[in-house]
Formats: C-alpha cells, sequence, structure tokens
C-alpha cells in the first residue's frame, strides 16, 4: 500500500470514527431527555394525586358548610360558597349536590332566573336521582311563579315516566298542582286523586281534589261530579263527602 493510500485509508476510518462518536452523543442526549421527561411525568403524575383527594374534600367542606347556612335560612351566604365551589370544583363529586343546593338556595332568596338557570344545568345529566327530582319539582314551581312555561311539559313528562319506587312523594302532587295553576281541571283533579293515603302529601292532594271539583263545576266541565262524565272514580268522590265540609266549610262542590 503507498503512503497516499494508508493516508486516505486513516483519514476514511477517522471520518467514521468521529461520525460514530457523533451519533453516539446524540443518541446519549436524546437518552437523557427521555429520562429527564419521564421523571418529570411522574412527578406531575404524583402532584395529580395528591391535588384531586384535597380538592374534593375541600369541596365537601364547603357544601357542608353551605347546608349549614341554608338551614339558617341565609340563603344567600349559602348561595355565595355554592357558586365557589360550582366555579372551581366542576369535577368532584360535590359539584352535583352543590348545583342543586346553589338553585334551591337562590330559589328561596327570591332569585327566580339564576335559580332557573342553575337548576337546569343540575337535570341535564338525566340519571333520575332523588335530587334532580327535587331540582325538577322547582322547575316546575318556578315556571308557575314566572308564568314562563317553557320545557315544562318535558320535565313532567320525565317525573312522569318515574319508576314507582323511585318516585319522590312530592312529585306527583307537584304535577297536580301545575295542572291545577294552569286550568287544566280534569288532569289535575285525576293526579290529586291518584296520590294515595301513606304519600306525604295526600291531605294537600285531598283539598286541591276539592277545589279542582269546585271549578270544574262551576266552568260546567267534564270534571264535575254531577256531569256523570268525570274519570274520577265513583269512591273517590264518595269519601270527599265528608271532607269538602272540613276544606271548603260546608260550601258545596257544585
Amino acid at each position: 500500500m503507498t503512503k497516499r493510500s494508508l493516508l486516505a485509508a486513516t483519514l476514511a476510518f477517522g471520518v467514521v470514527g468521529f461520525a460514530g462518536a457523533a451519533r453516539a452523543d446524540e443518541v446519549d442526549d436524546t437518552l437523557k431527555k427521555l429520562i429527564d421527561l419521564d421523571q418529570r411525568v411522574h412527578i406531575m403524575a404524583m402532584e395529580l394525586r395528591e391535588t384531586q383527594p384535597v380538592q374534593a374534600d375541600e369541596a365537601d367542606r364547603r357544601v357542608l358548610d353551605a347546608q349549614v347556612l341554608y338551614t339558617l335560612k341565609n340563603y344567600e351566604e349559602a348561595a355565595t360558597i355554592l357558586l365557589d365551589v360550582v366555579e372551581k370544583y366542576p369535577n368532584t363529586r360535590a359539584h352535583d349536590d352543590a348545583l342543586v343546593l346553589l338553585g334551591e338556595s337562590l330559589f328561596q332568596a327570591s332569585d327566580l332566573y339564576s335559580a332557573r338557570h342553575y337548576l337546569q344545568e343540575a337535570v341535564a345529566k338525566n340519571t333520575g336521582s332523588k335530587q334532580e327530582q327535587r331540582a325538577l319539582q322547582r322547575l316546575v314551581e318556578i315556571s308557575l311563579r314566572t308564568g314562563d312555561f317553557d320545557n315544562v311539559d318535558g320535565y313532567l313528562t320525565r317525573l312522569q315516566n318515574l319508576p314507582p319506587n323511585l318516585m319522590e312523594p312530592a312529585t306527583p302532587y307537584v304535577r297536580g298542582k301545575y295542572y291545577y295553576y294552569r286550568n287544566r281541571l280534569d288532569d289535575a283533579a285525576l293526579v290529586f286523586s291518584s296520590i294515595p293515603q301513606t304519600n306525604t302529601y295526600y291531605f294537600q292532594s285531598r283539598y286541591f281534589l276539592v277545589i279542582s271539583f269546585r271549578n270544574c263545576c262551576a266552568q260546567h266541565l267534564s270534571c264535575c261530579p254531577s256531569k256523570g262524565r268525570s274519570r274520577i272514580p265513583y269512591r273517590i268522590l264518595t269519601n270527599l263527602a265528608d271532607e269538602r265540609t272540613e276544606f271548603l266549610r260546608g260550601t258545596p262542590i257544585c
């Protein structure tokens, strides 16, 4: 091999060696970056696991504080705390409870439109839970107070379609009241007459049933018992004979 060939070979090996060393350095840098990234992800995951329970516990405590204020009829202060929970802790278990209680607090504070906004948000999940039923009932009542009946038929349908074992005692009573105040007296009388004696709202429903009959007759509607076309069972009408004296002080039904 000539000196020129030997020099060329030496330079070639040197270049290859240099390129190999450069690639090795690049690999080392990449590995270091990957290790650093993995460590940062691990630390962030640990911080996240530590933060979530703290947030959940804090949200629960604040909702409990608001419930105490609500019980003491300090509705505006309760609403302030609950609004903070709703905004700051959207992914905690306390969020749904806070929404319903916020709507109820605002309702009791006579802020009907704000109450409706948060109650509508509370019922959007359509879970059929007891607190959701209460929110639907309150939305129906708000509609009667504001005169805005948008979406009420949907609320009533959801309440009516609940399984009997999941239905709150107030649910049929609220439906009957809505029909009564909307002058759908035949529907109101039918709902009130279906409420059993074991229901907490039985006596209130009997009162509205008698008043519904009286108004049916005053307006010459088919739900008036004397018309003979009422959808109310005869047994119900007979039992009301004694009750009307107590509720109406002897005023005849028809």
